[in-house]
């Protein structure tokens, strides 16, 4: 098995990554956010429906181009608060290193509910280098 390992060291300057993305029932969308560095800590995810019956699925990808982007996080509202209104708040503990080079935080974002709806996303994550 070959595997390469990389040593990486905590800035630990914070950074928040912020988007909003308006979608119909059913429509997912692929959203690169740029930030100052190549890698990122990511500690919170918080996905918010502008109308409270509206289910959201997130995923975090490595590369903006899906047809070779490794899936590095996903959830939806089932699974993280259980409620519509509530959306995706999720803690976690995950390095995401760009995988194509951008500076860009990659997220697919799609609402699995029944109506359009503006989804509020704020990602918040510590540099590493």
């Amino acid at each position: 098995m070959n595997e390469a390992w990389m040593m990486l060291t905590y800035d630990n300057k914070p950074i928040t990554v912020e988007f909003e993305a308006r979608l119909l029932s059913g429509e997912e969308q692929v959203i690169s956010t740029p930030f100052n560095t190549r890698n990122l800590n990511i500690k919170t995810v918080r996905v918010v429906p502008q109308l409270s019956a509206c289910d959201v699925e997130l995923s975090i990808l490595s590369n903006a181009d899906t047809s070779i982007a490794e899936k590095l996080y996903k959830n939806d509202t089932t699974f993280s608060t259980g409620s519509a209104e509530e959306g995706i708040y999720d803690n976690i503990d995950m390095i995401y290193i760009d995988g194509d080079g951008t500076s860009k935080l990659h997220c697919r974002i799609k609402n699995t509910g029944a109506l359009t709806t503006t989804f509020k996303a704020k990602i918040m994550a510590l540099t590493v280098r």
